[in-house]
Protein backbone atom coordinates (compact mmCIF):
# COMPACT_ATOMS: atom_id res chain seq x y z
CA UNK A 1 0.00 0.00 0.00
CA UNK A 2 2.84 2.27 0.27
CA UNK A 3 4.48 4.43 2.98
CA UNK A 4 2.18 7.75 4.07
CA UNK A 5 3.55 10.90 3.55
CA UNK A 6 4.25 13.34 6.06
CA UNK A 7 2.57 17.18 5.47
CA UNK A 8 3.40 20.43 7.23
CA UNK A 9 -0.11 21.35 9.06
CA UNK A 10 -1.38 24.63 6.91
CA UNK A 11 -2.64 27.31 9.64
CA UNK A 12 -6.50 28.07 9.19
CA UNK A 13 -7.09 32.02 8.00
CA UNK A 14 -8.95 32.68 11.01
CA UNK A 15 -5.82 32.16 13.80
CA UNK A 16 -3.58 35.06 14.40
CA UNK A 17 -1.61 33.05 16.31
CA UNK A 18 -0.90 28.94 15.12
CA UNK A 19 0.42 26.63 16.71
CA UNK A 20 3.98 27.00 16.40
CA UNK A 21 3.43 30.73 16.27
CA UNK A 22 5.33 32.76 19.12
CA UNK A 23 3.47 35.87 19.60
CA UNK A 24 5.34 39.33 21.16
CA UNK A 25 6.12 38.69 25.07
CA UNK A 26 3.51 41.45 26.21
CA UNK A 27 0.92 39.11 23.85
CA UNK A 28 1.94 35.97 25.73
CA UNK A 29 1.39 38.11 29.06
CA UNK A 30 -2.41 39.15 28.34
CA UNK A 31 -3.08 35.81 26.98
CA UNK A 32 -1.45 33.87 29.53
CA UNK A 33 -3.50 36.08 32.68
CA UNK A 34 -6.61 35.44 30.24
CA UNK A 35 -6.56 31.97 29.98
CA UNK A 36 -5.56 31.42 33.91
CA UNK A 37 -8.47 33.69 35.11
CA UNK A 38 -10.80 31.14 33.43
CA UNK A 39 -8.50 28.31 34.43
CA UNK A 40 -8.25 29.17 37.64
CA UNK A 41 -12.02 29.10 38.33
CA UNK A 42 -11.65 24.92 37.93
CA UNK A 43 -9.92 24.81 40.96
CA UNK A 44 -13.10 24.70 42.41
CA UNK A 45 -12.68 20.87 42.56
CA UNK A 46 -9.88 21.44 45.00
CA UNK A 47 -12.06 23.41 47.01
CA UNK A 48 -15.06 20.97 47.06
CA UNK A 49 -13.31 18.23 47.73
CA UNK A 50 -11.80 20.01 50.91
CA UNK A 51 -15.06 20.88 51.78
CA UNK A 52 -16.33 17.44 51.37
CA UNK A 53 -13.74 16.14 53.83
CA UNK A 54 -14.37 18.98 56.22
CA UNK A 55 -10.91 19.86 55.70
CA UNK A 56 -9.35 22.88 58.14
CA UNK A 57 -8.34 26.27 55.82
CA UNK A 58 -4.81 25.48 56.57
CA UNK A 59 -5.61 22.13 54.33
CA UNK A 60 -8.08 23.48 51.82
CA UNK A 61 -5.28 26.31 51.00
CA UNK A 62 -2.81 23.61 50.88
CA UNK A 63 -5.05 21.89 48.25
CA UNK A 64 -5.57 25.22 45.69
CA UNK A 65 -1.84 25.82 46.18
CA UNK A 66 -0.69 22.25 44.66
CA UNK A 67 -3.25 22.53 42.03
CA UNK A 68 -1.86 25.74 40.59
CA UNK A 69 1.75 24.58 40.72
CA UNK A 70 0.94 21.04 39.29
CA UNK A 71 -1.43 22.39 36.76
CA UNK A 72 0.97 25.20 35.31
CA UNK A 73 3.68 22.27 35.41
CA UNK A 74 1.56 20.04 33.61
CA UNK A 75 0.69 22.78 31.01
CA UNK A 76 3.97 23.56 30.11
CA UNK A 77 5.10 19.95 29.65
CA UNK A 78 1.77 19.57 27.68
CA UNK A 79 2.80 22.31 25.26
CA UNK A 80 6.90 21.38 25.07
CA UNK A 81 6.85 18.10 22.72
CA UNK A 82 10.05 16.90 23.50
CA UNK A 83 11.51 13.61 25.07
CA UNK A 84 8.16 11.81 24.08
CA UNK A 85 6.29 14.23 26.67
CA UNK A 86 3.50 16.61 25.27
CA UNK A 87 1.17 16.75 22.57
CA UNK A 88 3.11 20.12 21.67
CA UNK A 89 -0.52 21.82 21.55
CA UNK A 90 -2.28 24.53 23.96
CA UNK A 91 -3.93 22.53 26.36
CA UNK A 92 -3.72 23.37 30.27
CA UNK A 93 -4.44 20.88 32.93
CA UNK A 94 -5.77 21.61 36.65
CA UNK A 95 -7.44 19.97 39.09
CA UNK A 96 -10.35 17.57 38.36
CA UNK A 97 -13.80 16.66 38.78
CA UNK A 98 -12.93 12.97 37.34
CA UNK A 99 -10.89 12.18 40.39
CA UNK A 100 -13.65 13.37 42.79
CA UNK A 101 -15.50 9.98 43.79
CA UNK A 102 -12.23 7.46 43.90
CA UNK A 103 -10.69 10.47 46.40
CA UNK A 104 -13.29 10.62 48.48
CA UNK A 105 -13.49 7.06 48.99
CA UNK A 106 -9.64 6.78 49.82
CA UNK A 107 -10.08 9.69 52.33
CA UNK A 108 -12.76 8.11 54.06
CA UNK A 109 -11.11 4.71 54.27
CA UNK A 110 -7.19 5.94 54.82
CA UNK A 111 -7.56 10.15 55.10
CA UNK A 112 -5.46 12.47 52.77
CA UNK A 113 -2.59 10.41 52.95
CA UNK A 114 -3.99 7.62 50.64
CA UNK A 115 -5.61 10.44 48.04
CA UNK A 116 -2.22 11.59 47.39
CA UNK A 117 -0.59 7.87 46.84
CA UNK A 118 -3.30 6.91 44.99
CA UNK A 119 -3.37 9.90 42.68
CA UNK A 120 0.60 9.55 42.17
CA UNK A 121 -0.20 5.84 41.88
CA UNK A 122 -2.81 6.96 38.96
CA UNK A 123 -0.44 9.60 37.49
CA UNK A 124 2.18 6.34 36.97
CA UNK A 125 -0.60 4.05 35.43
CA UNK A 126 -1.13 6.80 32.71
CA UNK A 127 2.50 7.17 31.95
CA UNK A 128 2.26 3.36 31.45
CA UNK A 129 -0.89 3.43 29.26
CA UNK A 130 0.61 6.03 26.62
CA UNK A 131 3.35 3.43 25.62
CA UNK A 132 0.49 1.49 24.47
CA UNK A 133 -2.03 4.04 23.40
CA UNK A 134 -0.36 4.80 20.08
CA UNK A 135 -1.53 1.36 18.91
CA UNK A 136 -4.90 2.12 19.65
CA UNK A 137 -6.30 4.26 16.40
CA UNK A 138 -8.38 2.11 15.85
CA UNK A 139 -11.00 2.40 18.79
CA UNK A 140 -10.75 6.27 17.57
CA UNK A 141 -11.99 6.97 14.22
CA UNK A 142 -13.23 10.10 13.45
CA UNK A 143 -16.82 9.52 13.88
CA UNK A 144 -16.18 8.55 17.48
CA UNK A 145 -13.27 11.21 18.36
CA UNK A 146 -15.71 13.79 17.07
CA UNK A 147 -17.95 13.02 19.36
CA UNK A 148 -16.17 13.05 22.65
CA UNK A 149 -15.13 16.24 21.36
CA UNK A 150 -18.41 17.70 20.70
CA UNK A 151 -20.02 16.21 24.12
CA UNK A 152 -16.81 18.12 26.17
CA UNK A 153 -19.31 21.86 25.14
CA UNK A 154 -22.42 19.43 25.68
CA UNK A 155 -20.90 19.14 29.19
CA UNK A 156 -20.26 22.17 29.84
CA UNK A 157 -23.97 23.40 28.80
CA UNK A 158 -25.82 22.96 31.98
CA UNK A 159 -23.40 24.27 34.82
CA UNK A 160 -22.36 27.24 32.15
CA UNK A 161 -26.16 28.45 31.33
CA UNK A 162 -26.75 28.07 35.18
CA UNK A 163 -23.66 29.70 36.15
CA UNK A 164 -24.76 32.81 33.44
CA UNK A 165 -28.00 33.25 35.73
CA UNK A 166 -26.06 33.65 38.50
CA UNK A 167 -27.03 30.20 39.87
CA UNK A 168 -24.80 27.92 41.99
CA UNK A 169 -24.59 25.13 44.06
CA UNK A 170 -26.48 27.00 47.07
CA UNK A 171 -27.81 29.79 45.11
CA UNK A 172 -31.08 29.07 43.17
CA UNK A 173 -32.57 32.58 42.75
CA UNK A 174 -32.03 33.95 39.68
CA UNK A 175 -31.45 38.33 39.92
CA UNK A 176 -32.14 40.70 37.86
CA UNK A 177 -28.38 42.10 38.48
CA UNK A 178 -26.86 38.96 37.71
CA UNK A 179 -28.04 38.91 34.59
CA UNK A 180 -27.39 41.64 33.50
CA UNK A 181 -23.85 40.75 34.32
CA UNK A 182 -23.70 37.81 32.70
CA UNK A 183 -25.81 38.81 29.67
CA UNK A 184 -23.24 41.75 29.27
CA UNK A 185 -20.21 39.93 29.90
CA UNK A 186 -21.08 37.28 27.14
CA UNK A 187 -22.27 40.24 24.57
CA UNK A 188 -19.07 41.94 24.86
CA UNK A 189 -16.84 38.83 24.35
CA UNK A 190 -19.06 37.69 21.22
CA UNK A 191 -19.51 41.57 20.08
CA UNK A 192 -15.83 42.06 20.34
CA UNK A 193 -15.12 38.60 18.29
CA UNK A 194 -17.41 38.86 15.65
CA UNK A 195 -16.92 42.75 14.79
CA UNK A 196 -13.34 43.80 16.93
CA UNK A 197 -10.41 44.30 14.93
CA UNK A 198 -7.34 42.14 15.44
CA UNK A 199 -6.00 43.62 18.70
CA UNK A 200 -9.68 43.36 19.97
CA UNK A 201 -10.97 40.45 18.86
CA UNK A 202 -7.29 38.59 20.55
CA UNK A 203 -8.56 40.13 23.59
CA UNK A 204 -12.30 39.43 23.66
CA UNK A 205 -11.98 37.40 26.96
CA UNK A 206 -10.10 39.77 28.85
CA UNK A 207 -12.38 42.29 27.97
CA UNK A 208 -14.87 40.49 28.71
CA UNK A 209 -13.70 39.77 32.08
CA UNK A 210 -13.46 43.67 32.81
CA UNK A 211 -16.67 44.16 31.88
CA UNK A 212 -17.93 41.42 34.00
CA UNK A 213 -15.78 42.57 37.25
CA UNK A 214 -16.79 46.56 36.57
CA UNK A 215 -20.39 45.90 36.08
CA UNK A 216 -20.56 43.30 39.22
CA UNK A 217 -18.92 45.92 41.28
CA UNK A 218 -21.73 48.67 39.87
CA UNK A 219 -24.48 46.14 40.61
CA UNK A 220 -23.34 44.93 43.94
CA UNK A 221 -22.92 41.49 42.28
CA UNK A 222 -19.47 40.31 44.00
CA UNK A 223 -18.87 38.09 46.92
CA UNK A 224 -19.57 39.67 50.41
CA UNK A 225 -16.61 40.54 52.05
CA UNK A 226 -14.35 40.02 49.30
CA UNK A 227 -12.47 43.69 49.78
CA UNK A 228 -11.80 42.98 53.65
CA UNK A 229 -10.61 40.04 52.89
CA UNK A 230 -8.13 40.60 50.08
CA UNK A 231 -6.56 43.30 52.53
CA UNK A 232 -5.64 40.77 54.91
CA UNK A 233 -3.56 38.88 52.34
CA UNK A 234 -0.13 39.69 51.29
CA UNK A 235 0.74 40.43 48.06
CA UNK A 236 3.41 37.64 47.60
CA UNK A 237 3.71 34.94 49.63
CA UNK A 238 5.42 31.15 49.95
CA UNK A 239 2.94 28.32 49.71
CA UNK A 240 1.90 26.97 52.82
CA UNK A 241 1.79 23.34 51.56
CA UNK A 242 0.41 21.33 54.38
CA UNK A 243 1.41 17.31 52.99
CA UNK A 244 -0.45 14.68 54.40
CA UNK A 245 1.97 12.08 53.63
CA UNK A 246 2.06 9.04 51.62
CA UNK A 247 0.00 5.77 51.55
CA UNK A 248 -1.25 3.06 49.07
CA UNK A 249 -3.65 0.78 48.90
CA UNK A 250 -4.34 -2.30 46.28
CA UNK A 251 -7.54 -1.90 46.77
CA UNK A 252 -8.45 1.55 45.40
CA UNK A 253 -6.36 0.40 42.71
CA UNK A 254 -9.79 -0.10 40.45
CA UNK A 255 -11.23 3.41 40.70
CA UNK A 256 -8.27 5.21 40.19
CA UNK A 257 -7.60 3.24 37.01
CA UNK A 258 -11.00 4.27 36.01
CA UNK A 259 -10.64 7.32 36.95
CA UNK A 260 -7.42 8.16 34.80
CA UNK A 261 -8.97 6.47 31.77
CA UNK A 262 -11.34 8.34 31.53
CA UNK A 263 -9.53 11.54 32.35
CA UNK A 264 -7.32 9.89 29.67
CA UNK A 265 -10.46 9.41 27.29
CA UNK A 266 -11.13 13.18 28.06
CA UNK A 267 -7.83 14.26 27.04
CA UNK A 268 -7.54 12.34 23.71
CA UNK A 269 -10.73 14.40 22.78
CA UNK A 270 -8.94 17.69 23.69
CA UNK A 271 -5.97 16.77 21.67
CA UNK A 272 -7.99 15.81 18.97
CA UNK A 273 -9.61 18.94 18.92
CA UNK A 274 -6.34 20.74 19.04
CA UNK A 275 -5.01 19.07 16.02
CA UNK A 276 -8.45 20.05 14.08
CA UNK A 277 -8.36 23.91 14.77
CA UNK A 278 -4.69 23.92 13.86
CA UNK A 279 -4.89 22.00 10.19
CA UNK A 280 -7.05 23.14 7.71
CA UNK A 281 -6.41 20.33 5.47
CA UNK A 282 -7.19 17.95 9.16
CA UNK A 283 -7.88 13.98 8.36
CA UNK A 284 -7.36 11.72 11.43
CA UNK A 285 -6.08 11.60 14.32
CA UNK A 286 -2.37 11.73 15.42
CA UNK A 287 -2.11 9.06 17.81
CA UNK A 288 1.57 9.72 18.59
CA UNK A 289 0.57 13.20 19.88
CA UNK A 290 -2.48 11.83 22.07
CA UNK A 291 0.58 9.83 23.19
CA UNK A 292 2.83 11.89 24.28
CA UNK A 293 -0.05 14.49 26.00
CA UNK A 294 -1.08 11.46 28.10
CA UNK A 295 2.61 11.14 29.21
CA UNK A 296 2.46 14.59 30.04
CA UNK A 297 -1.09 14.72 32.14
CA UNK A 298 0.32 11.74 33.55
CA UNK A 299 3.44 13.04 35.12
CA UNK A 300 1.50 16.18 36.19
CA UNK A 301 -1.21 13.97 38.11
CA UNK A 302 1.97 12.46 39.77
CA UNK A 303 3.29 15.33 41.04
CA UNK A 304 -0.09 16.57 41.82
CA UNK A 305 -0.31 13.50 44.41
CA UNK A 306 3.64 13.81 45.48
CA UNK A 307 3.06 17.53 46.25
CA UNK A 308 -0.24 16.08 48.72
CA UNK A 309 -2.82 17.43 46.19
CA UNK A 310 -5.53 15.62 43.71
CA UNK A 311 -5.80 14.49 40.27
CA UNK A 312 -5.79 16.49 37.32
CA UNK A 313 -7.42 17.10 33.77
CA UNK A 314 -7.47 18.86 31.10
CA UNK A 315 -9.80 22.04 30.44
CA UNK A 316 -11.64 22.14 27.44
CA UNK A 317 -13.29 25.50 27.84
CA UNK A 318 -9.87 27.15 27.37
CA UNK A 319 -8.98 25.38 24.27
CA UNK A 320 -12.40 26.33 23.16
CA UNK A 321 -11.06 30.30 23.91
CA UNK A 322 -7.95 29.95 22.26
CA UNK A 323 -9.73 28.83 19.08
CA UNK A 324 -12.54 31.56 19.81
CA UNK A 325 -9.79 34.08 20.10
CA UNK A 326 -8.14 33.15 17.25
CA UNK A 327 -4.83 32.14 19.21
CA UNK A 328 -4.04 28.74 19.64
CA UNK A 329 -0.17 29.25 19.97
CA UNK A 330 1.42 26.32 22.15
CA UNK A 331 3.77 28.77 23.78
CA UNK A 332 0.37 30.72 25.07
CA UNK A 333 0.44 27.01 27.40
CA UNK A 334 3.87 28.12 28.34
CA UNK A 335 3.18 31.82 29.42
CA UNK A 336 -0.22 30.40 31.27
CA UNK A 337 1.31 27.40 33.40
CA UNK A 338 4.18 29.75 34.23
CA UNK A 339 1.51 32.67 35.17
CA UNK A 340 -0.41 29.30 37.23
CA UNK A 341 2.46 28.52 39.31
CA UNK A 342 3.32 32.32 39.91
CA UNK A 343 -0.35 32.45 41.20
CA UNK A 344 0.49 30.10 44.30
CA UNK A 345 2.91 32.68 45.46
CA UNK A 346 0.84 35.97 45.04
CA UNK A 347 -2.05 35.62 47.36
CA UNK A 348 -4.04 38.17 46.08
CA UNK A 349 -4.20 37.93 42.20
CA UNK A 350 -5.28 34.56 43.22
CA UNK A 351 -8.00 35.41 45.67
CA UNK A 352 -9.50 37.91 43.17
CA UNK A 353 -9.46 35.21 40.24
CA UNK A 354 -10.86 32.41 42.19
CA UNK A 355 -13.95 34.78 43.23
CA UNK A 356 -14.69 35.77 39.63
CA UNK A 357 -18.49 36.25 39.71
CA UNK A 358 -19.67 33.56 38.85
CA UNK A 359 -22.01 34.77 35.70
CA UNK A 360 -18.90 36.12 34.05
CA UNK A 361 -17.70 32.34 34.55
CA UNK A 362 -21.06 30.97 32.68
CA UNK A 363 -20.66 33.45 30.06
CA UNK A 364 -16.76 32.60 29.44
CA UNK A 365 -17.69 28.83 29.33
CA UNK A 366 -20.90 29.50 26.71
CA UNK A 367 -18.49 31.37 24.84
CA UNK A 368 -15.74 28.71 24.69
CA UNK A 369 -18.35 25.56 24.76
CA UNK A 370 -20.22 27.02 21.20
CA UNK A 371 -16.38 25.94 19.08
CA UNK A 372 -16.32 22.75 21.05
CA UNK A 373 -19.97 21.55 19.49
CA UNK A 374 -19.11 22.54 16.28
CA UNK A 375 -15.34 21.51 15.92
CA UNK A 376 -16.45 18.17 17.47
CA UNK A 377 -19.72 17.61 14.68
CA UNK A 378 -17.40 19.24 11.72
CA UNK A 379 -15.02 16.49 13.06
CA UNK A 380 -17.78 13.65 12.88
CA UNK A 381 -18.86 14.79 9.38
CA UNK A 382 -15.48 14.59 7.56
CA UNK A 383 -16.31 11.11 6.92
CA UNK A 384 -19.15 9.11 5.21
CA UNK A 385 -21.58 7.70 7.58
CA UNK A 386 -23.78 4.53 7.03
CA UNK A 387 -26.50 2.61 9.08
CA UNK A 388 -23.76 1.02 11.76
CA UNK A 389 -21.95 4.35 12.25
CA UNK A 390 -25.34 6.24 12.76
CA UNK A 391 -25.87 3.68 15.84
CA UNK A 392 -22.63 4.16 17.06
CA UNK A 393 -22.94 8.45 16.65
CA UNK A 394 -26.48 8.13 18.01
CA UNK A 395 -26.32 5.77 20.67
CA UNK A 396 -23.26 6.96 22.08
CA UNK A 397 -24.61 10.69 21.95
CA UNK A 398 -28.30 9.79 23.52
CA UNK A 399 -25.74 7.96 26.40
CA UNK A 400 -24.08 10.87 27.10
CA UNK A 401 -27.00 13.10 27.54
CA UNK A 402 -28.37 10.72 29.70
CA UNK A 403 -25.76 11.64 32.21
CA UNK A 404 -27.13 15.46 31.91
CA UNK A 405 -30.65 15.49 32.09
CA UNK A 406 -31.23 12.06 34.31
CA UNK A 407 -28.05 11.46 36.35
CA UNK A 408 -30.47 9.69 39.04
CA UNK A 409 -30.84 6.89 36.86
CA UNK A 410 -26.86 5.39 37.48
CA UNK A 411 -27.27 6.86 41.08
CA UNK A 412 -27.67 3.52 42.33
CA UNK A 413 -23.83 1.85 40.57
CA UNK A 414 -21.13 0.99 43.17
CA UNK A 415 -18.95 3.70 43.42
CA UNK A 416 -15.77 2.88 41.48
CA UNK A 417 -18.38 3.29 38.44
CA UNK A 418 -19.17 6.85 38.90
CA UNK A 419 -16.27 8.13 37.31
CA UNK A 420 -18.05 6.53 33.69
CA UNK A 421 -21.42 6.91 34.61
CA UNK A 422 -21.19 9.66 36.49
CA UNK A 423 -19.04 12.01 33.72
CA UNK A 424 -21.24 12.39 30.13
CA UNK A 425 -17.77 12.62 28.10
CA UNK A 426 -16.34 9.28 29.70
CA UNK A 427 -19.65 7.61 28.74
CA UNK A 428 -20.08 8.47 25.45
CA UNK A 429 -16.43 7.65 24.92
CA UNK A 430 -16.44 4.33 26.47
CA UNK A 431 -19.93 3.99 24.51
CA UNK A 432 -18.93 5.23 21.18
CA UNK A 433 -15.22 2.64 21.81
CA UNK A 434 -17.42 -0.48 22.62
CA UNK A 435 -19.97 -0.27 19.57
CA UNK A 436 -17.35 1.00 17.51
CA UNK A 437 -15.51 -2.28 17.98
CA UNK A 438 -19.10 -4.43 18.14
CA UNK A 439 -19.95 -2.94 14.32
CA UNK A 440 -16.46 -3.49 12.78
CA UNK A 441 -17.35 -7.30 12.65
CA UNK A 442 -18.12 -8.26 9.20
CA UNK A 443 -16.46 -4.95 7.79
CA UNK A 444 -13.04 -5.83 5.55
CA UNK A 445 -10.28 -3.84 4.43
CA UNK A 446 -10.73 -5.18 0.76
CA UNK A 447 -14.01 -5.81 -1.63
CA UNK A 448 -14.37 -6.78 -5.12
CA UNK A 449 -16.97 -6.39 -7.93
CA UNK A 450 -16.89 -8.63 -11.30
CA UNK A 451 -18.32 -6.24 -14.22
CA UNK A 452 -19.26 -6.86 -18.03
CA UNK A 453 -16.84 -6.24 -20.48
CA UNK A 454 -19.29 -5.34 -22.82
CA UNK A 455 -21.62 -2.66 -21.02
CA UNK A 456 -20.87 0.07 -18.69
CA UNK A 457 -21.55 0.14 -15.80
CA UNK A 458 -21.30 3.55 -14.36
CA UNK A 459 -24.27 3.65 -11.59
CA UNK A 460 -23.35 0.41 -10.50
CA UNK A 461 -19.56 1.45 -9.40
CA UNK A 462 -21.10 4.60 -8.09
CA UNK A 463 -23.08 2.05 -5.40
CA UNK A 464 -20.45 -0.22 -4.99
CA UNK A 465 -17.91 2.89 -3.74
CA UNK A 466 -20.56 4.36 -1.75
CA UNK A 467 -21.26 1.50 0.04
CA UNK A 468 -17.85 1.05 1.10
CA UNK A 469 -16.74 4.50 1.79
CA UNK A 470 -19.84 4.16 4.26
CA UNK A 471 -18.49 0.67 5.90
CA UNK A 472 -14.85 2.26 6.12
CA UNK A 473 -15.67 5.82 6.95
CA UNK A 474 -13.67 6.98 4.13
CA UNK A 475 -13.67 10.89 3.65
CA UNK A 476 -16.56 11.41 1.08
CA UNK A 477 -14.63 13.15 -1.29
CA UNK A 478 -11.94 10.53 -1.72
CA UNK A 479 -14.76 8.32 -2.29
CA UNK A 480 -16.30 10.66 -5.12
CA UNK A 481 -12.78 10.46 -7.08
CA UNK A 482 -12.65 7.17 -6.65
CA UNK A 483 -15.92 6.07 -8.06
CA UNK A 484 -15.27 8.85 -11.09
CA UNK A 485 -12.06 7.02 -11.98
CA UNK A 486 -12.98 3.53 -12.18
CA UNK A 487 -16.32 4.66 -13.99
CA UNK A 488 -13.98 6.23 -16.21
CA UNK A 489 -11.40 3.80 -16.80
CA UNK A 490 -14.06 1.07 -17.14
CA UNK A 491 -15.85 3.08 -20.01
CA UNK A 492 -12.77 3.99 -21.71
CA UNK A 493 -12.09 0.13 -21.98
CA UNK A 494 -15.89 -0.90 -22.88
CA UNK A 495 -15.94 1.89 -25.69
CA UNK A 496 -12.55 1.20 -26.88
CA UNK A 497 -13.19 -2.40 -27.44
CA UNK A 498 -10.24 -2.73 -25.03
CA UNK A 499 -11.32 -5.75 -23.03
CA UNK A 500 -11.84 -9.13 -25.05
CA UNK A 501 -12.95 -11.10 -22.32
CA UNK A 502 -16.42 -11.48 -20.52
CA UNK A 503 -15.62 -10.10 -16.96
CA UNK A 504 -13.34 -7.47 -15.65
CA UNK A 505 -12.63 -7.49 -11.75
CA UNK A 506 -12.96 -4.55 -9.93
CA UNK A 507 -10.99 -4.56 -6.58
CA UNK A 508 -10.70 -1.84 -3.74
CA UNK A 509 -8.43 -1.55 -0.45
CA UNK A 510 -8.39 0.53 2.41
CA UNK A 511 -5.87 1.37 5.03
CA UNK A 512 -7.48 4.70 6.46
CA UNK A 513 -4.03 6.43 4.81
CA UNK A 514 -5.06 5.88 1.33
CA UNK A 515 -7.70 3.82 -0.89
CA UNK A 516 -6.38 1.34 -3.66
CA UNK A 517 -8.45 0.83 -6.81
CA UNK A 518 -6.96 -2.03 -9.19
CA UNK A 519 -8.95 -2.89 -12.06
CA UNK A 520 -8.14 -5.82 -14.00
CA UNK A 521 -8.87 -7.67 -17.20
CA UNK A 522 -7.63 -9.71 -20.60
CA UNK A 523 -7.38 -7.51 -24.42
CA UNK A 524 -5.00 -4.56 -25.09
CA UNK A 525 -2.97 -2.05 -22.69
CA UNK A 526 -5.03 0.87 -22.31
CA UNK A 527 -3.30 4.32 -22.82
CA UNK A 528 -2.50 6.41 -19.45
CA UNK A 529 -1.81 9.81 -20.26
CA UNK A 530 -0.64 12.99 -17.87
CA UNK A 531 -0.93 15.21 -21.12
CA UNK A 532 -4.66 16.59 -22.19
CA UNK A 533 -4.50 16.29 -26.05
CA UNK A 534 -5.45 19.26 -27.66
CA UNK A 535 -8.70 20.18 -29.60
CA UNK A 536 -6.93 19.56 -32.52
CA UNK A 537 -5.93 15.76 -31.39
CA UNK A 538 -9.12 15.54 -30.74
CA UNK A 539 -10.24 16.22 -34.53
CA UNK A 540 -7.87 14.52 -36.35
CA UNK A 541 -5.89 11.48 -34.20
CA UNK A 542 -7.57 8.33 -34.01
CA UNK A 543 -6.05 7.50 -30.19
CA UNK A 544 -6.74 11.37 -28.74
CA UNK A 545 -9.86 10.30 -27.19
CA UNK A 546 -7.94 7.54 -25.56
CA UNK A 547 -5.20 9.25 -23.72
CA UNK A 548 -8.13 11.63 -22.78
CA UNK A 549 -9.84 9.16 -21.07
CA UNK A 550 -5.87 8.39 -19.72
CA UNK A 551 -5.79 11.85 -18.43
CA UNK A 552 -9.56 12.38 -16.88
CA UNK A 553 -8.36 9.30 -15.04
CA UNK A 554 -4.97 10.65 -14.16
CA UNK A 555 -6.49 13.69 -12.68
CA UNK A 556 -8.75 11.78 -10.28
CA UNK A 557 -5.91 9.71 -8.78
CA UNK A 558 -2.52 10.73 -7.04
CA UNK A 559 -1.19 8.08 -8.75
CA UNK A 560 -1.90 5.36 -11.69
CA UNK A 561 -0.11 2.86 -13.12
CA UNK A 562 -0.30 -0.17 -15.70
CA UNK A 563 0.82 -3.59 -15.04
CA UNK A 564 0.46 -6.13 -17.93
CA UNK A 565 1.36 -9.70 -17.94
CA UNK A 566 0.70 -10.47 -21.58
CA UNK A 567 -2.90 -9.69 -22.32
CA UNK A 568 -3.60 -9.53 -19.07
CA UNK A 569 -3.69 -6.22 -17.61
CA UNK A 570 -3.92 -4.50 -14.30
CA UNK A 571 -4.68 -0.47 -13.48
CA UNK A 572 -3.86 0.34 -10.08
CA UNK A 573 -4.86 3.92 -9.02
CA UNK A 574 -3.86 4.81 -5.66
CA UNK A 575 -5.65 7.78 -3.55
CA UNK A 576 -4.11 9.76 -0.60
CA UNK A 577 -6.97 9.82 2.30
Amino acid sequence: MGKRKIIQARKPPNLLYGVNDRPSVWTLAILGVEHGALLISSLMAAVFFAQALGADAAQTRSLVSVGLIAGGLASILQATRKWGIGSGYFCLHTSSFIYFQASISAAQAGGLALVCGMTAAAGVMQILLARVVGKLRTLFPPEVAGLVVAMVGLALAPYAVKSLFGLGREDTLIEVSEVLVGVGTLATIVGFTVWGKRGFKLYSILLGIVFGYGSAYVLGVLPVGIHDRLGELPLVALPQIVHPGLAFDPAFILPFLIAMICSSLKLTGDVITCQKINDLDWKRVDMQSVQRGINAEGLGTAAAGLLGGTGLAASSSNIGMSYASGATSRYIGHATGIFFIALAFMPQPAYVLSNMPVPVIGAIIIYAACFMIVTGWSIVMTRMIDSRKTFVVGISLIMGMSVLVAPEIYAPLPDQFKPIFGSSIALTAVTGVLLNLLFRIGIGDRAELLLSAANGSGQKINDFFVDLGGKWGARPEVIRKAAAAAAELHESLVGQGLSQGEEVLLAAYFDEFQVQVDMTYQGEPVILSHHRPSPEQLLKDDQAFARLSGYLISQYADTVRLESTGHKHRVRMVFEH
